[in-house]
């Protein structure tokens, strides 16, 4: 949602690939709602979600778009803060936490961030088609007092360890999910193509108008103008921001 952060991503990017154009060309920036994505349906092969579903106090309008932006058999990889960990769960016992870590309602975390209970988000998942591959808890040893001693590198190999053979019990702070799309596509739904002769996607094969969902978008210079519904949108810096109308 952050341009900025968009911007800093792309100057990120750009270094990466060594400011080669036709690298850049490929990746594609997009600033809009989390509910309300500009992509067309049956798009996406991967989607990737880390350090966001915290921040929105409408989750399941976000799961909705991204069951139908990602293609039947496509991988969600979701990371969430997980309100059942160990540390919850002692400050709990000892008093010194009000809220249980065991209940399914998210947890309040100053204005901004809410956690969920890992269960909460699975049957969100499950409620759209999606299937639960695997469960993985990490930073399962993230204390201050233990990144000073023993150190971080041994913290590191613990938590090797503890991924490998314990993974299915979520005590961390937070929590990836490796799903998979099991959903029918809609044979009306023309989604993208992704064997191109030349192997790439342009932006306009992707975008549709957030405001009335139509794939009837026109670009012109900095000018992003939807056919059906009138909205105008902008590009700013290499970012198609689909935030507000111009």
């Amino acid at each position: 949602y952050s341009v900025n952060n968009l911007k800093n991503a792309r100057e990120r990017i750009k270094k990466f690939l060594g400011d080669d154009p036709d690298k850049i060309s490929s990746v594609f920036f997009i600033a809009s709602d989390a509910t309300s994505i500009p992509i067309k349906s049956d798009s996406a092969d991967v989607i990737l979600t880390v350090r966001v579903v915290h921040h929105l106090d409408n989750p399941d309008g976000y799961f909705d778009e991204v069951r139908r932006i990602l293609k039947a058999g496509g991988l969600f990889i979701l990371e969430f803060a997980n309100k059942r960990n160990i540390k919850n769960i002692f400050r709990f016992f000892l008093g010194r936490m009000d809220t249980s870590p065991f209940n399914m309602e998210p947890s309040q975390i100053g204005e901004t961030i809410l956690n969920f209970h890992p269960e909460y988000i699975s049957n969100f998942l499950k409620e759209r088609d999606f299937v639960i591959k695997k469960r993985i808890s990490v930073s399962n040893f993230r204390v201050s007092f233990f990144k000073k001693f023993p150190g971080t590198r041994t913290l590191i190999f613990f938590e090797k360890i503890y991924q490998k053979f314990f993974y299915f019990i979520l005590l961390g702070p937070s929590v990836f999910l490796k799903c998979v799309l099991n959903k029918k596509t809609d044979k009306n739904i023309a989604g993208v193509n992704n064997t191109r002769a030349n192997g790439k996607i342009k932006i306009e094969d992707i975008l549709i108008c957030n405001f009335c969902g139509k794939a009837t978008l026109s670009i012109n210079g900095n000018k992003i103008k939807c056919k059906n519904c009138g909205s105008n949108f902008i590009i700013e810096d290499g970012i198609y921001n689909f935030k507000l109308k111009a």
